[in-house]
């Protein structure tokens, strides 16, 4: 069902290991050390140098929209209010 989603093969098997590239996006600049991340981000980290933050928290959706981007919530944490910036988009 999952190639509906996707552009193509996946490449990897359960338990492969993935190598951390060689050279950078544009395929000709080498890669520094910490070009890759052995993990993904998680909830709550913030990324140096980009003040971008996985605010960890929930919130009850009571309401969405199925032709845009707006929810409605019961509650929301503390940090997420008007004028902040969540994944890039604005609150």
């Amino acid at each position: 069902m999952g190639g509906v989603f996707t552009s193509g093969v996946p490449r990897y098997f359960m338990g492969d290991l993935i190598l951390p590239p060689l050279v950078q996006a544009d395929e000709i600049t080498p890669a520094a050390a910490n070009y890759w991340r052995a993990k993904p981000i998680l909830p709550g980290e913030d990324i140096p140098g980009l003040n971008i933050m996985f605010p960890l928290g929930t919130v009850e959706v009571t309401e969405a929209s199925t032709n845009g981007a707006g929810v409605t919530v019961t509650t929301s944490p503390p940090e997420l209010v008007v004028g902040a910036t969540l994944l890039g988009q604005p609150i």
